[in-house]
């Protein structure tokens, strides 16, 4: 039994209204009114809102039953339906533009009443439900985050949600009946054509419920916008395609964080696969799972064959015990050092020495890892150890530097004094052999401290015309106490040998050093064989040899059956501080230094060697157009004799000053000696600067012998000056002496030396 519903009857014709209220309570109805104008039945609908109204269509006043029922459906929503006997055709149109839910014909049929009531109920109720749903759809879909389209199967667009009009930038009202290509453009990332429409996909059949994927949607101004978008079709109850619903995302902030981190990750992979620093990453097996370039250049492996391979392979078996008590106290808790040096093996059995420094790193699972990386410094602990080497010899330098004044000086009282006793005994005396071996001593004294300066270089060169075969002869005794008793020392020089322009102490240096290299290479004795021959070097020689050059050179060879040397270390024995006599046993100068001399001298060094078969040594000196300085021992002092010039001797140091007083005043000169600057401007001044010569030190308590020849040289410019030194570094002021044209005259000096400076000096023009 239906439950009573009211109905509201609109009826002008009272009888009909009756019966019609009669037949609708016998079918179970209520009917709370009976009304007969439009007026009323719009006013009491809203008193009592009914569940239905059965509305004569032609009432009479100004409302007639069909903008009763408009007015009805649209403030109240109560279905209406018609009581009508007959209508003209106008009126009908109307009547149909409000929708009706039915007809009920004059007079009525019982049955006919009751069926048309409740199908009129019945479609209201759906239509509610169906306005309900659609509402709650709206409803749902304007306020969802999502962009949502959809279309009709021409793709014309059925409905837009706010946020697909904020993300196109088209306004619903005018997006709604455009084609879905005007107001949702999109393209691939990395493409400027526009895709294809996903109403053609989906309508095709190609639909895949992920049509797009991530793409770019082109909006109203322009802007492009990282979309995620998918499609799928829209059917009606009977599963017919009636249009296409878009459904997609603003992923903008999505993307610029994986851009960003894939633009990291890029920029990490290509920091560490350029870095000169290898890196690896090994598992708690210490398993490599990862190596970058450099790693595998430094190892000199593949690829292959250092992934997954036990990182301590590559370590000595100290540093693989070393690097697993590491893990052993990282995994106790225990703190170990992050950087540390390692002896790392190349595949080719090469050992390299490696700062290894090691972290510790989770993985993304949350195991533990290590990263490690090696940095080569093999080159850098040899640059160290030769920086050690050279402060040792710088130090040695300035040591002997530091030294070599107050000796040069005492060795300048020693030598003068012992020239002048022997000058004064025949040769024929006992003692005269005594007083020429403090001589020689003397001299060779003064050379070692020439050749110890040399290093640092702070000893200037004396360049003079000497033979070179006088050189040797001088040098072979000490050649065979440097050498030792097993080694044999032969010698074939050339009788007629060209003369060579040379600092002497230098090129002494030379032949000890090869001579000292010749004793290492031959630990269990030998023979070294030094010969000297005149060569003309012509233009088919100096093809095979870049450093020679035609002309005519005096050659120096050293030749040892020593134990030799192979390709590669020739190619190298000149490298400053390259040395293949081990630690502790050589400095790597001794070859360098020879070379540098003998390019000091215009010359070129060739060497000839192999494994086993001994050493030769061949230097080319260019040769000398000058004339052979004399042996100090075969000059007669006699014949720098003087002829009472007046000389002023300035010498801070007392007894080389008595003795070149006494010297120059025994051989004819008159002399007058001063100590400083301040006392030769008064012993100058006293003499009224009738002086012939100046003898003074470069260095003095209160300036300097350039200063005092100076000053002396704007009063006089004819006078003459010699300067002496004991200094051998800047304090010699060497340079300046040179650019000035002064005659020099180095501590140690002898009494010819002194006596023929002198001489030369005034009888210069």
């Amino acid at each position: 039994m239906t439950s009573k519903l009211k109905i509201l009857v609109v009826e002008d014709e009272s009888i009909i209204a009756m019966e019609l209220k009669d037949r609708l309570e016998k079918l179970g109805y209520d009917v709370p009114a009976v009304i007969s104008t439009g007026e009323e039945a719009i006013q009491k609908a809203n008193e009592i809102h009914p569940g239905l109204v059965m509305m004569d269509i032609m009432l009479e006043g100004a409302v007639d039953g069909v903008e009763a029922t408009r007015e009805i459906h649209e403030r109240f929503d109560i279905p209406v339906v018609y009581l009508t006997a007959y209508s003209d055709d106008s009126t009908l149109e109307r009547a149909k533009l409000t929708e009706p839910y039915g007809y009920v014909l004059k007079p009525f049929d019982e049955r006919e009443l009751y069926t048309t009531v409740e199908i009129a109920l019945y479609k209201h109720r759906m239509e509610k439900k169906l306005k309900d749903n659609q509402r709650w759809l709206s409803t749902t879909l304007k306020s969802i985050g999502d962009g949502v389209i959809t279309t009709d199967t021409e793709g014309v667009v059925t409905f837009i949600n706010p946020k697909a009009e904020v993300m196109t930038g088209w306004k619903a009202e005018k997006a709604i009946g455009k084609p879905l290509e005007s107001i949702f453009r999109v393209c691939r990332e990395n493409e400027q054509e526009p895709m294809e429409s996903p109403v053609t996909q989906v309508l095709n059949g190609n639909y895949n419920g992920d049509v797009l994927g991530h793409c770019l949607l082109i909006n109203k101004n322009g802007n492009k916008i990282d979309i995620s978008e998918n499609a799928a079709p829209i059917k009606d109850d009977k599963g017919e395609v009636t249009g296409v619903v878009l459904a997609f995302q603003d992923i903008s902030e999505q993307m610029r964080f994986e851009r960003a981190l894939k633009e990291s990750e890029e920029r990490f992979r290509s920091v560490v696969e350029n870095s000169h620093t290898g890196i690896m990453v090994v598992n708690q097996e210490f398993r490599c799972i990862y190596a970058n370039k450099e790693l595998i250049e430094l190892l000199g492996y593949t690829e292959r064959e250092i992934l997954n391979r036990d990182f301590r392979m590559f370590l000595s078996d100290y540093e693989k015990n070393l690097f697993t008590e590491h893990k052993i106290q990282i995994e106790r808790g225990e703190k170990v050092p992050s950087r540390d040096d390692f002896e790392v093996i190349r595949k080719d059995g090469e050992k390299r020495q490696m700062q290894v420094v090691v972290s510790t790193v989770r993985s993304p699972e949350g195991h533990p890892q290590t990263v490690i990386q090696l940095l080569d410094i093999t080159e850098r602990n040899r640059l160290e150890q030769q920086l050690r080497h050279a402060q040792k010899m710088k130090a040695v330098g300035t040591l002997a530097g530091g030294v070599a004044h107050d000796f040069n000086n005492i060795m300048t009282a020693i030598r003068g004094c012992t020239d002048l006793v022997i000058s004064q005994i025949e040769k024929n005396d006992p003692i005269y052999q005594d007083l020429r071996e403090v001589q020689v001593s003397a001299e060779r004294a003064s050379d070692l401290t020439r050749q110890l300066l040399f290093f640092s270089r702070n000893q200037p060169m004396e360049m003079v015309t000497l033979n070179f075969n006088k050189t040797l002869e001088n040098l072979f005794k000490m050649l065979h106490r440097l050498i030792g008793e097993d080694i044999g020392i032969s010698s074939s020089l050339s009788p007629d040998l060209w003369n060579v322009y040379a600092d002497k102490g230098s090129i002494e240096e030379v032949v000890m050093n090869l001579a000292v290299n010749a004793r290492d290479a031959m630990p269990k004795g030998g023979k070294l064989t030094i010969k000297t021959e005149n060569v003309v070097i012509d233009d088919a020689y100096c093809e095979n040899t870049p450093e020679a050059r035609p002309g005519e050179f005096v050659s120096i060879t050293l030749e040892d059956d020593g134990i030799g040397m192979d390709k590669e270390t020739i190619e190298r024995i000149f490298e400053p501080f390259f040395s293949t006599k081990g630690p502790g046993r050589g400095t790597g100068l001794g070859l360098a230094v020879v070379y540098g001399i003998i390019k000091q001298h215009d010359g070129w060094i060739n060497v000839y060697s192999e494994p086993g078969h001994g050493s030769t040594f061949k230097i080319y000196l260019p040769v000398s157009t000058g004339k052979e300085e004399k042996m100090e021992e075969d000059v007669d002092p006699a014949v720098f004799k003087g002829q009472g010039e007046r000389i002023l001797v300035v010498e801070d140091e007392k007894r080389v000053r008595d003795l070149a007083n006494k010297v120059l005043s025994k051989h004819g000169y008159l002399v007058f000696t001063a100590e400083t600057l301040a006392e030769a401007e008064v012993v100058y001044k006293r003499e009224k600067g009738k002086f012939d010569l100046l003898f003074s030190d470069v260095v003095l308590p209160d300036g300097d012998g350039i200063e005092l020849s100076d000053r002396f040289l704007k009063r006089k410019k004819n006078l003459k000056v010699i300067l002496s030194s004991g200094y051998t570094d800047k304090k010699s002021q060497w340079e300046i002496i040179k650019q000035r044209g002064f005659r020099f005259l180095q501590k140690p000096y002898s009494l010819i030396s002194l006596l023929q400076a002198v001489r030369e000096m005034l009888d210069e023009e």
